[in-house]
């Protein structure tokens, strides 16, 4: 949030010279208001917090139970931690860019399509000492809406967060990129014959590419 919008803002600088508060505060106490006056009456919820490459809120004010999405830099895992929240990543897969931001290698590769061995490859422990482990409660893929309509997002989402899933859902030892795509390639040819349109990742062909009458 940048809050230095509210100072240009009549009534919310009025409102700030009355309360001799600046800026920076009143992001604070909107947060603390959240806690003491929101929070209560959304029973068995739990709040989520963005975190970019510096800690944007302090935990102290946020309501016991809540944690840090952690969606640019996946080094800031263990300052989020350190501060008091568990953390979920995210940004290391957002399936709306080319590549990760960590990984290298294969994020340099030529094809679009052979893009999904970057996040395959992201190993997010590595951020963290193993007394940090405990914290990382979860990974998160998401796509977003700039680079994407009805007609093409199937295929900007699969098979990338097929393979984000394969690596969120198994134990740390299944990250053999080429025994990946061998799964991989048969489960976007699963996914073609249940109506999903996944583009491809290798050369090669699923049957419900061939018309119905020549097969």
């Amino acid at each position: 949030v940048d809050t230095s919008c509210w100072l240009k803002n009549p009534e919310i600088a009025e409102w700030l010279q009355q309360h001799d508060m600046t800026d920076a505060e009143l992001f604070d106490y909107f947060w603390q208001n959240v806690t003491s006056e929101v929070i209560p009456g959304l029973e068995g919820r739990k709040v989520g917090v963005w975190q970019s490459n510096k800690l944007d809120i302090k935990p102290t004010l946020l309501p016991k139970g809540s944690f840090g999405n952690v969606w640019q830099d996946p080094k800031m895992m263990g300052p989020v931690i350190d501060g008091g929240m568990p953390v979920v990543l995210s940004g290391t897969y957002y399936l709306d860019q080319d590549n990760s931001a960590t990984a290298a290698g294969p994020c340099k590769a030529y094809a679009w399509q052979q893009t999904w061995k970057c996040m395959y490859q992201e190993e997010p422990f590595d951020q963290l000492t193993q007394e940090q482990w405990s914290s990382l409660i979860g990974l998160e893929t998401t796509m977003w809406g700039e680079g994407v309509n009805r007609f093409d997002f199937e295929a900007r989402v699969w098979a990338k967060a097929a393979a984000v899933a394969e690596r969120m859902w198994s134990n740390q030892n299944v990250n053999d990129v080429a025994e990946a795509q061998v799964r991989l390639d048969r489960h976007i040819c699963r996914l073609n014959l249940m109506g999903v349109h996944a583009g491809p990742i290798i050369p090669g062909f699923c049957s419900s590419d061939v018309d119905g009458e020549a097969w």
